[in-house]
């Protein structure tokens, strides 16, 4: 008979680690194995693991299921054109493909059949990948009753005309409504606001909000001149502190628009972040060379009138982007954004095409950084940080 020693969380993160352990008391039996099955929500077979069990009655197994269910994860909450855009539609939207379902079932094999089936059901994944160390102290029950905001920036910081989105992971009990605070440059309270939670059975899940300056004010109908604002998650069924998430309003500090990153961070939710000053474009070519006739006709064993020219020449842009004076906290964080699987980049339209002003555009890119530094201000004083993007689309000119 199957026990199960150690079972999974309700909610596992998907890109980590996904392990339960199991004995059984019939496993020294020379032909003996388990047969793990894993299934989706709709009840599909995704995969078999066979595993051999230990050699003494008293051996456990360790069965780590994270490749499989990671097949699962649906980046939903990576919207380009929700994040560019601010639509809204709704001020919170919630979408149940972000924390996938599934379900294990585990069976002796033994006499060339299965025997004695144990279910593990009612089980789900978010598409977190936490560093492993910080993973080694995650405990799911230091946020199932208090909730978490799927961010490390300890405040973010928004320009006024900023499109921002944030998420929360709402626990149980769930979220009633949303406050809103208001601060001037002293930080004392301006106003406060309160919203209706449009979902306030999603426990256990995640909920995105639009958050930029201009956002919040249409959601709220508050219009100050505030310094800087939180959102407060109001839980019924909580007993700890509330959480709060800070933003700071500034302005940009120089003439540049500079260009703004979004990106995928390792919750599995969506940060970004203002490289505020002077970006350069640029683009790097590459060219594939034969020698051809000069009158334009294929080679040929004549070694006369040949002339070595560039057949295929492709090329692909590139932006080198400098951030304003940066926090520790700012520093550390941004290591997601060099190390992040999912990246674009959100800058004027006209750097691309100058006769078109004052449009925004997104484009998927990638950051050519292979070592990154997270400095201390105590150490190094005032430090800013330099980039060099690369949009992730070819071109390719006429071939020869």
């Amino acid at each position: 008979m199957i026990t199960v020693q150690k079972t999974l969380p309700k909610i596992s993160l998907a890109f980590n680690p996904m392990v339960f352990t199991i004995s059984s008391t019939e496993q020294t039996r020379e032909d003996f194995r388990y047969i793990v099955e894993v299934f989706d929500a709709s009840g599909e077979l995704l995969a078999v693991k066979k595993l051999i069990g230990g050699n003494d009655p008293g051996d456990t197994t360790d069965v780590d299921i994270s490749k499989i269910i990671a097949r699962l994860q649906y980046f939903n909450a990576w919207r380009r054109n929700v994040i560019a855009s601010g639509s809204l539609s709704e001020f919170i939207y919630f979408d149940p493909k972000f924390r996938p379902a599934f379900s294990v079932k585990i069976s002796e094999f033994y006499d060339d059949e299965n025997h004695n089936p144990v279910d593990i059901e009612n089980v789900f994944s978010i598409p977190a990948a936490l560093p492993t160390i910080k993973f080694s102290a995650f405990d799911y029950d230091n946020i199932k009753g208090s909730g978490k905001w799927l961010t490390n920036f300890e405040k973010i910081r928004v320009k006024e005309k900023d499109k921002v989105t944030v998420s929360f992971f709402c626990p149980i009990g769930g979220v009633t409504h949303w406050k809103y605070y208001f601060y001037d440059i002293n930080g004392n309270v301006m106003s406060t606001a309160l919203k209706t939670n449009p979902f306030p059975a999603v426990e256990e899940d995640v909920i995105h909000l639009h958050s930029g300056l201009e956002e919040v004010k249409q959601i709220t109908g508050v219009d100050n001149n505030a310094a800087a604002y939180e959102i407060e998650p109001i839980i019924a069924a909580s007993i700890l502190p509330p959480q709060r998430i800070r933003f700071v309003i500034y302005e940009s500090p120089c003439k540049f628009s500079g260009v703004r990153m979004h990106y995928l961070n390792e919750w599995g939710a969506v940060d970004s972040f203002n490289f505020d000053l002077a970006n350069r474009r640029g683009v790097s070519i590459e060219k594939r060379k034969a020698k051809l006739r000069l009158d334009g006709s294929q080679l040929r064993p004549s070694i006369y009138g040949l002339g070595t020219t560039p057949y295929i020449v492709s090329y692909t842009d590139k932006l080198k982007i400098t951030s304003d004076y940066l926090t520790d906290n700012d520093s550390a964080a941004l290591l997601e954004l060099f190390t992040s699987p999912l990246v674009s980049v959100e800058t004027e339209e006209s750097l691309f095409f100058p006769s078109i002003e004052g449009n925004k555009i997104v484009l998927p890119c990638d950051l050519e950084l292979k070592e990154y530094d997270i400095k201390k201000s105590r150490v190094d004083k005032l430090f800013n940080l330099e980039a060099e993007v690369q949009i992730s689309v070819d071109n390719t000119r006429q071939q020869l």
